[in-house]
């Protein structure tokens, strides 16, 4: 049986879902998202206490895969109050080349998150122009986890060098 801190940890290796639940815990639900039908587990959601940044009446979301995805580098955030709106993100570590970790400890304080229990994830924007598709990661208003309380805020960082449109390809 792993500890709270181990779960906590494997939570954060697969980018908050926790493949490891027995299924007598699990609470299974299908949903028809605007990215076909995927699987989520209600037990594992995160509470957004206020919202996202101009979706303020959202806030029960869960992380899982994308589906039909070859890349686990991406996860989909599925919102459980609406089905048809969901974010591809990134999930990311304290410990990243990004965020200046400074600004990471600041941000933990105001939201009280040990570093620890801190999960990372970017939100995802496809940009398409004609045949040539290019994504960003929103650097400047990260989503901040805490996988222990399964609590997350959209922090809006102080930092005037990160770009809202931070090109990842």
């Amino acid at each position: 049986m792993q500890t709270t801190t181990e779960t906590s940890q494997t939570i954060k290796k697969r980018g908050g879902v926790d493949n490891n639940i027995e299924q007598k815990e699990a609470q299974l639900t299908k949903i028809k998202s605007r990215f076909g039908e995927i699987e989520v587990n209600s037990k594992q959601a995160i509470c957004f206490t206020h919202g996202l940044l101009g979706i303020p009446g959202t806030v029960n979301f869960c992380l899982t895969d994308l589906p039909e995805s070859e890349s686990d580098q991406f996860r989909l955030l599925q919102c459980l109050d609406d089905h048809d709106l969901s974010f591809i993100v990134v999930p990311s570590q304290y410990d990243n080349q990004l965020l200046k970790t400074h600004d990471i400890d600041e941000a933990c304080k105001v939201l009280d998150i040990k570093q620890e229990n801190l999960l990372i994830l970017f939100i995802v924007s496809v940009h398409e122009k004609g045949k040539e598709r290019r994504l960003s990661v929103n650097a400047k208003a990260p989503v901040l986890i805490d996988v222990d309380q399964k609590t997350a805020t959209q922090y809006v960082l102080q930092n005037s060098t990160y770009q809202i449109q931070h090109m990842i390809s």
